[in-house]
């Protein structure tokens, strides 16, 4: 429940322009903080990634919640267009999210579900591999106003994931073998 409850706080946190109300004061020392700390969680989120729920789980959830209250916004915007409904893109992206993770094992990483014993091919994992990546990167890009803040959080996303990837890929074909690579030579992202 602990990796759910900071999952939904970090949406929420991201559609809110990565920032709490009451949380103010922008010093030199504030910027480096929440992305360190966000540095920080991407690491422990990919070196604990195969280890038991009661490890894998109190950590991240500590560290995302962590860089999410050290986080000072600068309050610079980058680019702001469209009408206000344009926002419901980011609920939409948030939505899918959801529903994308419902089969699969990443609701074990939330501490509400076992894993699944196999490899899931099902659903959208029958069409790419890492639905939940790609949809993040829609949420945190699909959004009318985008501020230097919110900007920061793809750019590290996008460097995480350029790390992350490839690492999850290496443990995949090594908990399910040739398995896993026919799914890859089928299923190409």
């Amino acid at each position: 429940m602990a990796g759910g409850l900071a999952s939904l706080g970090f949406f929420l946190w991201v559609a809110q322009g990565c920032r709490f109300p009451r949380l103010a004061g922008l010093t030199p020392a504030s910027v480096v903080t929440g992305p360190a700390m966000l540095t920080l969680f991407f690491a422990a989120h990919s070196l604990l990634g195969g280890r038991p729920p009661w490890v894998y789980l109190p950590v991240n959830a500590v560290l995302l919640w962590a860089a999410m209250l050290t986080w000072r916004p600068t309050g610079i915007t980058v680019w702001a267009f469209g009408p206000a409904w344009l926002n419901y893109l980011e609920l939409a992206a948030y939505v899918l999210t959801v529903l994308a993770l419902l089969p699969a094992q990443a609701l074990s990483m939330t501490g509400i579900r076992n894993p699944p014993a196999g490899l899931i091919q099902t659903g959208v994992y029958a069409v790419i591999r890492h639905p939940m990546h790609v949809l993040l990167i829609a949420f945190l890009t699909l959004a009318p106003t985008m501020s230097l803040d919110r900007l920061l959080v793809l750019m590290l996303t996008l460097f995480y994931l350029l790390v992350a990837i490839p690492l999850e890929e290496y443990r995949m074909a090594k908990k399910f073998g040739s398995e896993y690579g026919r799914y890859v030579r089928r299923v190409h992202f």
